[in-house]
């Protein structure tokens, strides 16, 4: 019995990661849609992020992180643009012969203001893959993929022209190996545009 329970919660596990994966994908088809079909110039950003993790009532920091994400608007008016959006996190963290290693592939939509504002609000929605590898001297363990939803919200200003300041918070969500992680982040970074 309780080998076919596992079985069938690895089975479960792949089709929610199959599931993700498809969503992951359709999102970079429409991304590659939008670029064909508009004007507006390609955006890309990177930066540093503190990632914590909530585990049960305490939780886990992962001071050295980064981000990348590449975007750009669907459409836009004279109040509001829709980018299509695709991320890539990393976060890390080590303690004493212990080391833990956060990864997100993520694809979605950011509903950014486009009124003339020092501060510019936006947010967004994404979903994808989420990847949690643990290693040490002994037994870990190992490495562990699942479903990652997030939502996150962003204030961004100009630098220059074609260069931009943002600072975000980001909420996560992972489904891995049946239980749930819940991971809330705070970063900042750059985001250039490149025009045709």
């Amino acid at each position: 019995i309780g080998r076919t329970s596992a079985s069938r919660e690895v089975s479960g596990m792949r089709s929610r990661c199959a599931g993700a994966l498809w969503v992951l994908v359709f999102s970079l088809v429409g991304t590659v849609a939008a670029v064909a079909q508009t004007s507006q110039p390609l955006q890309l950003g990177a930066g540093y992020q503190f990632l914590h993790e909530s585990v049960e009532r305490g939780g886990e920091n992962f001071p050295v992180g980064a981000y990348v994400d590449i975007e750009r608007p669907i459409t836009t008016d004279q109040v509001k643009a829709w980018n299509w959006m695709g991320q890539h996190e990393a976060g890390f963290r080590s303690d004493s012969g212990f080391a833990e290693q956060l990864y997100s592939f993520l694809g979605g939509i950011r509903l950014a203001s486009t009124k003339p504002l020092r501060w510019t609000p936006s947010g967004f929605g994404l979903i994808g893959l989420g990847t949690l590898n643990a290693s040490c001297p002994e037994f870990c363990a190992g490495t562990s993929n699942g479903i990652a939803l997030q939502g996150g919200f962003a204030m961004s200003t100009h630098l220059m022209d074609s260069t931009l300041l943002d600072v975000a918070f980001k909420a996560t969500k992972l489904r891995i190996d049946g239980s749930g992680l819940f991971n809330a982040t705070v970063a900042a970074g750059v985001r250039f545009n490149f025009t045709k």
